[in-house]
């Protein structure tokens, strides 16, 4: 969407119709002012705005707009990718997170509810898969707790293999534009649980049905479910049970409809 600064003038220049594509959510600018800019600028002169979720339509909506908001949500690839090489201290079974180690993911929460979940389950581990600037921090974090052997920093890795291996995810960001670890999860017989942060958790988690949805920032309540989810086997194997096909309708197939659907309405 931040192209709208460049769009919006050659739409009239080449008589073209123009759809702008958000790929986070309205609120957040990831640090750079002229993304607020093109979004209004696409608000006004876009034919289209296309967002990723029915929360960011709303938020979109919030005031008047030229341009029509459409919601086509990202699409499940399951690519194929180098074979790990797997941590010989992961041991099923594991909780697994997914992402980047910065701020937005949350993961500086993971040590300390770690600290308290693997004290009463010993036999869990949690694996962390991702790099980032936070991880000099998280390390510390994980050290101080004495968790070394328990929550696992493993680094960049195929996540899909890790997917059909672990028990459930969890995903404690502070926001997201969409979530795409949580239908890869799902469609893996991986449940989930994540924040009901903005923009993406609500769309996807069908809350006691393919995971939990947990108030947003609420640590003790994120707590129970992961505990809620150990220590019931039957209910965590229900939602595996579920999860695959409660994420049909981000399958590639579905994508290309709506994105079909939409160039034939303009």
């Amino acid at each position: 969407v931040i192209l709208s600064v460049i769009s919006v003038f050659a739409r009239y220049k080449l008589g073209c119709k123009l759809i702008s594509w958000e790929h986070f959510h309205f609120y957040e600018n990831l640090g750079c002012k002229l993304r607020d800019f093109a979004r209004i600028l696409a608000k006004r002169y876009a034919d289209f705005i296309v967002v990723l979720t029915r929360q960011d339509s709303l938020q979109y909506q919030e005031k008047p707009s030229n341009a029509k908001i459409c919601v086509i949500p990202d699409a499940i690839i399951n690519t194929d990718m180098e074979k790990n090489v797997f941590d010989c201290r992961i041991k099923s079974p594991f909780i697994l997170s997914v992402g980047r180690l910065a701020y937005q993911k949350g993961f500086d929460r993971i040590p300390a509810m770690a600290a308290e979940i693997l004290k009463k389950h010993s036999d869990w581990r949690w694996v962390i898969i991702g790099d980032g600037e936070d991880k000099e921090l998280l390390e510390k974090a994980i050290a101080d707790f004495d968790l070394n052997d328990k929550v696992l920093l493993v680094g960049r890795q195929n996540p899909f293999e890790y997917y059909k291996l672990a028990e459930f995810l969890v995903m404690p960001s502070r926001y997201e534009g969409f979530g795409m670890v949580l239908i890869e999860a799902m469609n893996n017989g991986c449940p989930a649980i994540a924040f009901d942060c903005k923009c993406g958790p609500s769309d996807i988690i069908e809350d006691g049905k393919n995971g939990y949805l947990c108030k947003a920032e609420d640590i003790e309540n994120m707590k129970e479910k992961i505990l809620n989810l150990i220590e019931n086997p039957d209910i965590l194997k229900k939602m595996s049970e579920y999860a695959p096909g409660s994420v049909a309708k981000f399958s590639a197939s579905e994508f290309v409809r709506r994105w079909e659907n939409l160039l034939n309405e303009i």
